[in-house]
């Protein structure tokens, strides 16, 4: 009885062997079939041999803009993009599927403005962009709903442009559009800004993440930006971002404070590193006022760059070491934000054991 049993063992064994063998030439030769398939036959992009149709040449007037109806019910996004930049690739084309967020067109009666990019710039070489671009990648990067003291229901949507489709790869332009949308009985665009900032080469503009809002109501629209792409920035220098803050009548700039952020993309510590942040604006008599505060730690020995605001003579003074609070105050003007104060305090190690320094 023990021989046979044996003997079973011996044959399932050698059954499950050849099975084995011939799954793994079965398997071998559709590979090899597989491989005979040409290339072009096998349902694969590359992004490469992509070649957009003739990008349409559009027009950015906000008549016809603030004309258009975007229904009663949730926003939607796309329907904008699609209305606003005459989108054209359509996302059942398995060729552009992977763009169905993006768009591209060309403008030949927009006014050129020429723009300085500071990543491309040097002291005996000043690189502008004339933008918009001869051909623009567009694609929408954020979303920013909120209500305002008037109960109406806003959106700010906001929209990345470059000269390629590869809007988040290291060679990006950072242009910035804004739409601000109202719903009344419908959503319509209340203002446009085709040209908002340009943020630079190896960048894709940032969208706008947040608000505040000012004493009379009306919203401040604060967002981040500047951050560089590729392997020059991240691993070998700090990274700054710029605070922009952007009003709500024309989209327009109000606040550009450089090197807002300094933070590094990789292990190594800085040593130097801060941020920023916009404290609750007030009312201060008859003037509204807005305070920026920067707080973070300066080291002499690792400082590529001083943030705005601290000046050479003041930053000599302080010790190796040293945490500090930065208040750049701003006041609101003749029609526009103007910094009238700016104060420096620093401490080591005691946060209670403070020196101020009185910078404006």
């Amino acid at each position: 009885m023990v021989v046979t049993r044996q003997f079973y063992k011996y044959i399932l064994a050698l059954l499950g062997f050849t099975f084995l063998m011939a799954s793994c030439a079965l398997v071998g030769k559709r590979h090899e079939q597989f491989d005979d398939v040409p290339l072009e036959s096998v349902a694969i992009t590359n992004d490469d041999s992509i070649v957009f149709p003739e990008p349409k040449d559009i027009t950015f007037d906000i008549k016809r803009l603030r004309s258009l109806d975007f229904g009663k019910d949730t926003l939607n996004r796309n329907a904008v993009l699609e209305q606003v930049f005459n989108k054209q690739i359509d996302p059942d084309d398995w060729n552009y599927n992977d763009f169905y967020d993006l768009t591209y067109w060309k403008c030949s009666t927009c006014e050129k403005v020429s723009v300085l990019d500071g990543n491309q710039s040097y002291a005996d070489q000043l690189v502008y962009e004339k933008l918009p671009l001869e051909i623009n990648y567009t694609q929408l990067i954020g979303q920013l709903d909120f209500q305002g003291s008037n109960e109406k229901a806003y959106s700010l949507l906001s929209f990345s442009t470059g000269p390629d489709y590869e809007l988040t790869g290291r060679f990006v332009s950072g242009m910035l559009s804004l739409a601000l949308m109202e719903k009344n009985d419908s959503w319509k665009i209340k203002q446009f800004n085709l040209v908002v900032n340009y943020q630079g080469a190896f960048q894709q503009a940032n969208g706008i993440d947040t608000l505040i809002e000012l004493p009379n109501g009306e919203p401040l629209f604060v967002g981040y930006g500047g951050v560089a792409n590729g392997v020059s920035a991240e691993d070998y220098w700090p990274v700054y971002e710029n605070l922009y803050c952007y009003d709500f009548k024309d989209l327009k700039e109000t606040i550009k404070f450089h090197s807002a952020v300094c933070w590094i993309n990789g292990d190594e510590d800085l040593g130097s590193k801060w941020e920023t942040k916009i404290i609750e604006p007030q009312k201060v008599g008859e003037q509204t006022q807005l305070t920026v505060l920067t707080t973070g730690r300066l080291d002499k020995d690792r400082m590529w760059g001083l943030p705005e605001g601290l000046t050479q003579d003041v930053y000599n003074q302080l010790p190796q070491v040293s945490n500090f609070e930065l208040k750049t105050i701003y006041g609101f003007v003749e029609g526009k934000w103007t910094k009238i104060k700016i104060v420096l305090d620093r401490w080591t190690d005691d946060p209670n054991k403070r020196q101020t320094y009185v910078i404006l």
